[in-house]
């Protein structure tokens, strides 16, 4: 165990998707510290009763609430790679031939993912110490006040981490469905933190119940009152004009807590039990990459070869053979094959029931249903031709590459028009925004996959965006009032800079 831990640890660490996450968590948890004049709050407590940000103590609680908020859903992603590396190396099949423990296994591979998730949290804690020297030269924190934020965090990276472990080996969520259900599950416990509720605490990740309540506890001491203003990341709003300082106090603990802890460091050992029991299990599900048949070519069905876009054909396809229509077609179905039928089934139900909605519940409620089901679908654009070898089959055609870009940007622009149609008609004076928007989405999903090779960034993106929509950011894509131009405004400028970038590539 200990050698599968130090040899998986040291080769994911060194990966550039390890260290973009390190520096992508730090600048969200640490460069965000609150202050006390700035375009946006990042912690308003009581704006017209303290004064914000005016001493030490707010900046540790500040940066592990951020890093609660963030490190569960970026952390995820960022480990939810272990097994598949072994899979695709080939490792799964010599283990599946020798007595192997498994158990010992997954063991080691949790323990790395957890290393992982606890290097990121250690330069979180060690930045926001540098952040405190900075910003408060001379004043005193205690040890308490600043390491007891960050240690409430933990048992939550170790639930993370066995969490990442079980959908790797569980086949339904190997894949990006997988991270749009955690994702999404993470959001909505961290949404429904109570600290009245034991259950909440055990599968909230973020440890955000025991920081609201030293908070509360905080105002408690000083005033004798709980916040009544308590806002993470949003407008600052007027001018404030409270008096008083607010000195944070050290995370303190009551038996409760310790109790809801260890239940969540029990759910983790089960996960990854679970994970051990189906590790080497052959599932019998429907595969996307079809392998070539290593016999006889001749008995291989030519109009077979021909229904698979991501088939290599051994013949060099000429420029004047080349059909647009023929590569959107493929294009389409191969996007269309990321989506389960369960996927397809239900946004045709919930498409089939915004016609019949008020505007109102279509905009805010289904439409945004609607994309987060098709999300798979969106991840796929920029990685999937790389995949299934579509990208080096158009490279035996002038242009090709930029060709296959473009409609499978036609593609994707086509599929989300597609999807926003009844919306869109509920409301006309919304077109030109959906038409910038669904651009802008298509590019971004283009640009990340391309780049990363995978839609792992992208539907963080996606399902943040959303659950923020959903939960009353409707700024975010106003299809009614004032903001409207503004809005596609916004949302043209960046659809030209990633067009830019995505012609450049």
């Amino acid at each position: 165990m200990i050698r599968i831990l130090r040899s998986d640890f040291l080769e994911r660490s060194k990966r550039p998707s390890f260290l973009g996450g390190v520096i992508l968590t730090l600048f969200l948890a640490v460069i965000g510290t609150p202050r006390a004049h700035s375009a946006i709050a990042i912690l308003l407590l009581d704006p017209n009763i303290y004064r914000q940000a005016d001493n030490p103590t707010w900046l540790p609680i500040s940066a592990a609430l951020m890093t609660g908020f963030f490190l569960p859903i970026f952390g995820f992603v960022l480990v939810k790679n272990s097994l598949e590396t072994d899979r695709q190396t080939g490792v799964f099949d010599i283990m599946r031939s020798v007595t192997f423990p498994r158990l010992s296994y997954c063991f080691g591979k949790f323990l790395s993912n957890f290393l992982l998730l606890l290097v990121i949290w250690a330069v979180v804690m060690l930045g926001t110490l540098g952040m405190v020297v900075v910003r408060f030269p001379g004043e005193t924190i205690s040890l308490g006040q600043f390491l007891s934020p960050f240690l409430v965090l933990v048992p939550g990276l170790v639930l993370i981490a066995a969490v990442a472990l079980f959908c790797e080996a569980f086949p339904l969520t190997r894949r990006n469905f997988g991270n749009v259900v955690v994702t999404f599950c993470i959001l909505m416990f961290n949404a429904a933190s109570s600290d009245q509720v034991i259950w909440s605490k055990i599968l909230n990740p973020s440890g955000s119940s025991y920081l609201y309540r030293t908070l509360n506890q905080a105002s408690l001491n000083t005033t004798g009152h709980v916040l009544k203003v308590l806002q993470i990341i949003g407008s600052p709003g007027s001018a404030h004009s409270g008096q008083q300082s607010l000195v944070i106090p050290a995370v303190r603990l009551d038996t409760g807590d310790f109790v809801a802890m260890l239940l969540q460091l029990g759910l983790a050992l089960g996960f990854v039990l679970v994970a051990a029991s189906l590790i080497f299990q052959k599932w019998p599900l429907r595969s996307n990459h079809p392998a070539p048949s290593m016999g006889n070519q001749d008995l291989i069905n030519q109009g077979d070869l021909m229904e698979q876009p991501g088939f290599l054909m051994s013949q060099p396809v000429s420029e004047r053979r080349f059909s647009v229509v023929s590569l959107l077609k493929s294009t389409i179905w191969l996007l269309l094959t990321e989506l389960t039928n369960w996927n397809k089934g239900l946004i045709v139900i919930i498409w089939s029931a915004t016609i019949f909605t008020p505007a109102k519940i279509a905009q805010q409620v289904f439409m945004p249903l609607i994309v987060l089901l098709a999300i798979p679908l969106f991840c796929a654009l920029g990685s999937r031709c790389q995949s299934s070898g579509v990208y080096d089959w158009a490279q035996t055609v002038p242009s090709g590459r930029r060709r296959q870009r473009m409609v499978e940007l036609l593609a994707g622009v086509g599929l989300f028009w597609l999807l926003v149609l009844p919306v869109a008609l509920k409301n006309l004076a919304s077109l030109p925004l959906l038409v910038v928007f669904g651009l802008t989405l298509v590019l971004s999903a283009q640009l990340l996959g391309f780049l990363s090779h995978n839609g792992r960034a992208f539907s963080v993106i996606m399902i943040v965006f959303w659950f923020a929509y959903l939960n009353g950011a409707t700024g975010l894509l106003p299809l009614s009032g004032s903001l409207i131009t503004l809005t596609s405004g916004v949302y043209a400028v960046l659809m030209l800079i990633l067009l830019g970038l995505d012609l450049a590539l």
